[in-house]
């Protein structure tokens, strides 16, 4: 039997730049979202409770990096979300075994009962060999996308006016109301003060991207926006009260948070959404967002 040519290790510092065009070239290829420049795969690695040295392994070939193995822990709900991606050039029927048996022993040292891998829907390559790894299909989420121009903007204005953004110092109220928000929804990773100021820290982001609503001293809605790139922005996350829903309040706040990024110049909006969360689907559709492409989760127990 032929020797085993690849090497895969834990990630190292000095690796940094061999894996930014290792995701600059992912993204290219089969793109879900990953970034591509230095500063925002840099922040990529600071994020709270993830260790690149421990959570993220590389493929090398001699002295080449050909793939990454990114496992991001989500300990509150038992489960390790798996990013991989190897050249064509370098895919073997022998790499995705081993690949797998790697993600599973760290997710078992993080105490996690599945693992989670998410695919674009038109790559059949991946649906196919995750299937073949004893993955099954669980969950399909929608990537939407809304041309401004498209849009009311006298709507938008006019709910903009209602809200207030952000201020420092309300991580705490915020984590626990989105903690509220999503409680049950599949997927969902409980929000922490931690992450919240993590989050607004990233170089695209600020405290006055999120578009808060209040009745008195309680928070009741909010709607978290972010530009990705000129011309270009995203709803990141949006939630209301379980107590205010059906009154409006996730129109006005959407339609706020479009407000917001139509002033930074956005003219294209994206935004993802659970396929089974139909009020969600029909509240965007009504605004004028529309199916662009869909992303397949599939999952496989940790055994």
């Amino acid at each position: 039997m032929a020797e085993f040519p690849y090497d895969i290790r834990n990630y190292r510092r000095t690796d940094f730049n061999d894996l930014v065009r290792l995701y600059r070239a992912a993204e290219a290829l089969e793109p879900i979202g990953r970034p591509g420049s230095p500063q925002a795969i840099a922040e990529k690695l600071g994020r709270p409770n993830y260790s690149p040295e421990t959570d993220l392994m590389v493929v090398a070939r001699d002295a080449d990096l050909v793939g990454f193995l990114d496992m991001v822990p989500e300990r509150a709900i038992g489960r390790v979300i798996v990013d991989c991606w190897l050249r064509p050039e370098h895919r073997r029927k022998v790499m995705a075994p081993r690949l797998l048996d790697n993600a599973t022993r760290r997710a078992r040292e993080l105490g996690a009962a599945v693992i989670h891998v998410n695919v674009r829907e038109d790559n059949e390559t991946a649906k196919s060999v995750l299937t073949g790894l004893g993955f099954h299909y669980v969950r399909c989420f929608l990537e939407l996308r809304l041309d401004m121009s498209s849009l009311d903007p006298d709507e938008a204005d006019r709910a903009a006016r209602e809200f207030n953004f952000f201020r420092p110092g309300e991580e705490e109220k915020l984590a626990q109301f989105q903690n509220r928000s999503f409680a049950g929804s599949w997927g969902y990773n409980p929000n922490t003060p931690e992450m919240i100021k993590y989050r607004l820290s990233l170089g695209h982001r600020s405290p006055r991207d999120v578009v808060m609503a209040y009745e008195g001293d309680m928070l009741n809605g909010y709607c978290w926006t972010e530009v990705v790139k000129e011309g270009e922005g995203r709803i990141y996350m949006i939630g209301t009260d379980p107590d205010y829903r059906g009154q409006g309040l996730g129109r006005k706040l959407l339609l706020a948070g479009l407000s917001h990024l139509k002033s930074k110049g956005v003219k294209i909006v994206w935004l993802t959404v659970d396929s089974a969360n139909e009020t969600a689907c029909a509240l965007y559709n009504s605004v004028g967002f529309r199916r662009h492409t869909s992303y397949l989760w599939y999952e496989k127990a940790v055994v």
